[in-house]
């Protein structure tokens, strides 16, 4: 079951990866104003369920490998250092990089896509674009570093 529940939330974190990866160049298309108003709208429900998606997948994986020590036995040092110390350390990637991009990067720019009563600061429309921009190239770099270490769970089993 918990095995499951891991790759499942897996898969659903991927797809929204590539789901969001496909749609920015799409919504970039709109006029600047518009672009960020509906992206920042978006942003604000993506990050959080994201975020707990990257909960979810660490700490059933965390459960794994706990089971996973008890089959393997001694021979567990040998498998930890091969393909899980890899998809250890990618997942690790992928939670810094991701937190990165939540809090570092996507924050502000919701805060400057904020109703005026709300608004903390202001941002420039050229410096929100290069923001979306970086938020874009962020999600591809972690589809891909999530798409690798899926590989490698899965090659585990």
């Amino acid at each position: 079951m918990l095995t499951q529940i891991h790759y499942w939330t897996a898969t659903i974190y991927s797809a929204c990866l590539l789901c969001m990866a496909i749609w920015i160049p799409l919504v970039r298309r709109l006029p600047p104003e518009r672009c960020m108003g509906r992206f920042s709208r978006v942003l604000v429900i993506y990050h959080p369920f994201i975020l707990v998606l990257l909960g979810v997948i660490l700490m059933t994986g965390a459960m794994l490998i706990t089971g996973l020590k008890i089959r393997i036995g001694v021979e567990f040092f040998e498998v930890m250092f091969h393909s899980l110390g890899q998809k250890l350390l990618i997942f690790f990637l992928i939670a810094l990089y991701s937190s990165h991009m939540f809090f570092g990067v996507g924050l502000k720019l919701t805060r400057a896509n904020a109703p005026l009563e709300l608004r903390e600061f202001e941002m420039p429309m050229e410096d929100q674009l290069r923001t979306l921009r970086r938020l874009h190239t962020g999600t591809i770099v972690n589809l891909v570093l999530t798409i690798y270490a899926y590989a490698l769970g899965v090659t585990m089993v």
